[in-house]
C-alpha cells in the first residue's frame, strides 16, 4: 500500500503526540483519547467545579448526565461530590413537579459531557485530517488497531484529498480482512473435528474487537 505523499502539515503540538501514543494502544485511537478526556473532565467537575454556577446550571437544565456518562461519574467514586451536584438537580426537578405541564420535567439542554465529548472528538479528528500527510502518523496508524467506523467516517468526511481517502479506506479494509480471518478461525475451532486446536488470545478477543470497530468503544 502506497503512503500518502508528504506535504506541509501544521506544526506538531501536544494533541498530535497524544494521537501517536494512542495508536500504540488497543482500540480506536480517537475513542481512546476521547474516553481519557471524559474521565479527566468528570474528575475536574467533581474535585473543582461542584459549586461552579455554570456547571450547576448546565446539569440542572440537562437533568443530570446521560446514562453512559452517569456510569463514568459513578465509577469516579466521589459520592460526596456527586451528592452535591445531584441534590441540586433533584431540588430543581422537585420545584417544577407540581406545575401543570409535564413538559416542565423535560431537559432543556443535552448532557454537558456529551457536548464535551463531541468537542474532543472533533479536536482529534481534525488532528488526523491535518497531519495524515506525515509518514510518521501513517506508520503509527498502520500499526494501530485502526479507527472505529464512527470516527473513520468522520475523518474521511473531513479529508479533501482523494488520495488520502483511498489510502485510509484501503488500510482499514486490510485490517477488517485480518480481523475476519481471526473470527473465522475462532468459529472453526468450535467445530467438533477441530475442537482439539487451541484458541489464541487474538482469536478469543476478535468478537470484542469487531464490536468496538463497528460502534466505537468510548463513553
Amino acid at each position: 500500500m502506497n503512503l500518502i505523499r508528504e506535504q506541509t502539515p501544521p506544526e506538531k503540538f501536544t494533541g498530535y503526540f497524544n494521537v501517536l501514543e494512542a495508536c500504540k494502544q488497543n482500540g480506536c485511537p480517537v475513542c481512546t483519547l476521547t474516553e481519557q478526556s471524559i474521565r479527566r473532565h468528570i474528575d475536574n467537575i467533581l474535585y473543582e467545579n461542584v459549586n461552579d454556577p455554570d456547571t450547576r446550571i448546565a446539569l440542572r437544565s440537562s437533568r443530570g448526565m446521560c446514562v453512559s456518562h452517569t456510569d463514568v461519574l459513578l465509577k469516579a467514586g466521589d459520592a460526596f461530590g456527586i451528592s452535591i451536584l445531584y441534590e441540586d438537580i433533584v431540588r430543581e426537578v422537585g420545584s417544577v413537579m407540581t406545575q401543570q405541564s409535564v413538559r416542565a420535567l423535560n431537559a432543556s439542554r443535552p448532557c454537558p459531557v456529551c457536548q464535551f465529548k463531541l468537542s474532543q472528538e472533533n479536536h482529534y479528528i481534525k488532528t488526523f485530517k491535518d497531519h495524515l500527510v506525515r509518514q510518521e502518523l501513517q506508520d503509527a496508524l498502520k500499526e494501530s488497531s485502526g479507527l472505529c467506523l464512527v470516527h473513520l467516517r468522520r475523518v474521511c468526511d473531513h479529508l479533501q484529498d482523494e488520495e488520502a481517502q483511498r489510502w485510509i479506506r484501503a488500510l482499514h479494509a486490510e485490517k477488517l480482512e485480518t480481523l475476519r480471518a481471526h473470527m473465522r478461525e475462532f468459529i472453526r475451532k468450535h467445530e467438533m473435528q477441530y475442537s482439539h486446536e487451541s484458541v489464541t488470545e487474538v482469536e478469543l478477543q476478535s468478537c470484542v474487537v469487531a464490536i468496538n470497530i463497528l460502534v466505537g468503544m468510548n463513553a
